[in-house]
C-alpha cells in the first residue's frame, strides 16, 4: 500500500503589526499538530518530522493522605495518527500500579473536534489489552486539544496488575487521540486496526493518564522534581543544587550524592529550605571537571521508600561539566512553552539584553533551551538606539544544536570583551528552517530584556516572560565606582545581585546616571516588604548595597525568593533573588 505522505500544519497563531501577519507563539488552543501518517502494515506509521510548537503541561501530584494520584508517561500532546481513520480501530496505553489501587476515572486528549468514541479499560496479557474488565461505554470527546476527563460508570479495584485505557474509534473521520514526541516512549502504546491480528507499537506515548486511589500500605516513594544542571561554573564557586520533593507520608531525608573523579562518591545532606524545597550544594570544583550527581530521598513510611532523581540512578546519574566564568541568566530553567517568530523566512531572530555584574567581561559560552536538533546560529550583538545593533568582533555567528539534556551550547573561542553597559545575544534562525527549532519561555520571570525580530516589522520587545538564553562570562571581581574613562552610566539600573543564591550575604548591584536619592527595598514572594537597605542621596557611579538577609527588626529571614526594587526618581526596577542557607 503507497503511503500517504501529507504533512498538515495547523500553525494559525498570529499577531497583526504594521498591517502585516506575523506568527508568534503557537499556544495549545491553536496547537500545531503534525500529520503522522499510517499505511496498512504496522510498521510503516511515519515518526513526526515536526516537533509542534508548545509548552509542557505540568502535573501537580495530589498528596497521599486522600489516596488519590495520577499514573502518566505521556508529555505535550504535539502529534496525531492521521492515517489511522477506520471504525474499529483501537488505541491503548498500558498502566503499571506502584501499589494496589481502584481506578476512578480517566483522561483523554484529542483533535479534530467534538465525537464520540468507545473507551474500554482492559486487563493485560504480555504487554497487550486483553479482556474488559467493565463493559465498555460511550464517551464524548472534544477534540479540542485539552485534556478532558472521563468519569468510569464505577470505580474498578485493580490491584497491582497492569492495565489498558482503550478508546475505540466508532466513525470516520474520528476525534483524534493524541501523542507527543518528546522521544521518551517506553512502548506502552500501541494501536490496533479490525485487520490487524496483532497490537503494534505508536512512535510517541498517547495522552491518556490514570486516576488512581492507592490503599494498603505506602508503597510509593517520594516525587523528586529538579531540572539538571547541566553546566556548574568556576567563577561562581560552590554549585547549588535545589529540588522540589513530596510524598504522601512526609520526606524524611534527602541527599545529593557527587563524584568528581569518577570513582569515589561523596554525600551532601539536603535541607528543607521552604515548604517541599529541598537544597544543598555541591562544593566548587575546576573548570574542565566533570561531576556526576544524582539526589536520593527516602520517605517518612515504616517502608522507608527510596526514590532517585534521575530515575536511572545510581547507575545513570546526571552529568555537570564545569567551566570557566559566570553565567548571566533570567530564566529559572523550567520552560513554559516553546515560541518562534514565524514558520516562514523573514531574518527571524531573538535576543536576549545581557548586564554583567563586573566589567571587563569577555563572551565565553551562550545556550539557549530549544525544542529540537534543527541548527540555527548564536550571535553577539552590540545595542544601537535600544536595540540589538551590528554584531561585535569576536561574536560572529557559532552553530547550535539541542543535545539530549534539551540544551543548544556554543563557545566562542576569541567572544567579545564588554567594557561596561550592556550587549545583546541573539538567536538567528536559518533561512531553510524558519520555524525550528523552538525557544523555550520562561513566563514566570518579566524583566523585559527579550525581543523578536523580523525583516518586515523590526525589533518588537516580549512583555509576557523572558527566552532561555544565557551567556557564560570570565569577570573580574569586585566594583568600580565609575568607568576608567570617568563617564558615568547614561541611567538608572539595577545591574543585578551576586552571589546568587547567596548565604548569608549579598551585593546588589546598580548604575546610577547622576547624584541623587535611590531606595532599594527587599520584599517576600507574598509582596510583602522585608527590608529597606538603602535610602539616601549618592554620588553617581556604578554602586553596591549588601543585604545580610536580615529583616527590618534584624532577625534572619528564612531561605526562599525575594525581590529587590530600586526606586529613583521616576524609575522603578524589580529582580529576583535566592536566599539558601
Amino acid at each position: 500500500m503507497e503511503k500517504d505522505n501529507l504533512k498538515i500544519e495547523l500553525m494559525d497563531n498570529f499577531n497583526k503589526k504594521n498591517g502585516e501577519t506575523m506568527y508568534r507563539k503557537v499556544m495549545f488552543s491553536i496547537l500545531a499538530l503534525v500529520l503522522m501518517v499510517a499505511v496498512a502494515g504496522a510498521s510503516d506509521i511515519l515518526p513526526i518530522s515536526h516537533q509542534a510548537i508548545d509548552g509542557p503541561i505540568e502535573y501537580e501530584p495530589v498528596v497521599y493522605d486522600i489516596a488519590e494520584d495520577v499514573i502518566y508517561y505521556d508529555g505535550a500532546p504535539s502529534a496525531y495518527w492521521g492515517g489511522l481513520t477506520v471504525s474499529g480501530t483501537m488505541f491503548a496505553t498500558r498502566f503499571t500500579p506502584p501499589q494496589p489501587c481502584s481506578l476512578s476515572y480517566i483522561q483523554i486528549t484529542s483533535y479534530n473536534g467534538a465525537g464520540n468514541a468507545t473507551i474500554h479499560i482492559m486487563s493485560d496479557d504480555g504487554g497487550n489489552p486483553d479482556a474488559d474488565l467493565i463493559t465498555p461505554f460511550t464517551a464524548a470527546l472534544n477534540g479540542n486539544t485539552s485534556r478532558q476527563s472521563i468519569n468510569l460508570p464505577n470505580d474498578i479495584d485493580l490491584g497491582s496488575d497492569d492495565f489498558h485505557i482503550v478508546v475505540e474509534y466508532v466513525q470516520a473521520p474520528p476525534p483524534f487521540v493524541t501523542g507527543d514526541n518528546d522521544g521518551n516512549t517506553e512502548n506502552r502504546s500501541k494501536y490496533k486496526q479490525p485487520s490487524d491480528v496483532t497490537w503494534t507499537p505508536l512512535d510517541g506515548d498517547l495522552n491518556f493518564r490514570a486516576w488512581v486511589n492507592y490503599y494498603g500500605d505506602d508503597l510509593v516513594g517520594p516525587t523528586i522534581n529538579h531540572i539538571q544542571q547541566v553546566l556548574g561554573f568556576e567563577g561562581e564557586g560552590q554549585h547549588p543544587i535545589s529540588a522540589t520533593i513530596t510524598d504522601a507520608s512526609d520526606v524524611a531525608a534527602a541527599s545529593i550524592f557527587y563524584t568528581a573523579d569518577g570513582t569515589n562518591w561523596n554525600e551532601i545532606i539536603m535541607t528543607n529550605s521552604a515548604g517541599d524545597v529541598w537544597d544543598g550544594v555541591i562544593p566548587g570544583q575546576s573548570a574542565g571537571d566533570v561531576v556526576l550527581y544524582y539526589i536520593s530521598s527516602t520517605d517518612a513510611s515504616s517502608n522507608s521508600n527510596v526514590s532517585y532523581e534521575p530515575e536511572s540512578a545510581p547507575s545513570v546519574p546526571y552529568i555537570m561539566n564545569i567551566v570557566e566564568g559566570a553565567e548571566i541568566a533570567y530564566d529559572d530553567g523550567s520552560v513554559d512553552g516553546w515560541w518562534i517568530v514565524s514558520d516562514e523566512d523573514d531574518d527571524n531572530k531573538f535576543a536576549i539584553r545581557m548586564t554583567p555584574s563586573d566589567y571587563p567581561a569577555q563572551v565565553l559560552m551562550a545556550r539557549a533551551y530549544v525544542s529540537d536538533t534543527t541548527r540555527f546560529d548564536f550571535t553577539i550583538n552590540e545595542v544601537s538606539a535600544g536595540n540589538p545593533g551590528d554584531v561585535l568582533p569576536g561574536g560572529e555567528a557559532v552553530e547550535g544544536q539541542r543535545e539530549s539534556h534539551g540544551w543548544a551550547i556554543s563557545e566562542f573561542s576569541n567572544g567579545p570583551t564588554i567594557e561596561s553597559g550592556h550587549f545583546y545575544l541573539v538567536f538567528n534562525w536559518r533561512s531553510a528552517t524558519p520555524g525550528n527549532p523552538g525557544v523555550g519561555q520562561d513566563t514566570d520571570n518579566v524583566s523585559f530584556r527579550s525581543s523578536w525580530y523580523s525583516g518586515t516589522s523590526g525589533w518588537n520587545m516580549v512583555s509576557d516572560g523572558e527566552y532561555m538564553m544565557r551567556v557564560v562570562v570570565s569577570t573580574p571581581t569586585g566594583i568600580k565606582e565609575l568607568d576608567a574613562d570617568g563617564s558615568r552610566p547614561a541611567s538608572y539600573e539595577l545591574v543585578g545581585n551576586y552571589p546568587n543564591p547567596f548565604n548569608p550575604t549579598t551585593d546588589i548591584k546598580f548604575l546610577a546616571p547622576e547624584a541623587g536619592n535611590v531606595r532599594i527595598d527587599i520584599y517576600n514572594v507574598t509582596g510583602q516588604k522585608v527590608k529597606t537597605v538603602l535610602d539616601e542621596y549618592i554620588d553617581a557611579g556604578v554602586k553596591a548595597v549588601t543585604w545580610d538577609g536580615t529583616n527590618s527588626n534584624g532577625a534572619q529571614v528564612n531561605s526562599g525568593v525575594y525581590f529587590y526594587k530600586l526606586t529613583a526618581g521616576d524609575v522603578v526596577q524589580t529582580n529576583k533573588m535566592v536566599l539558601m542557607k
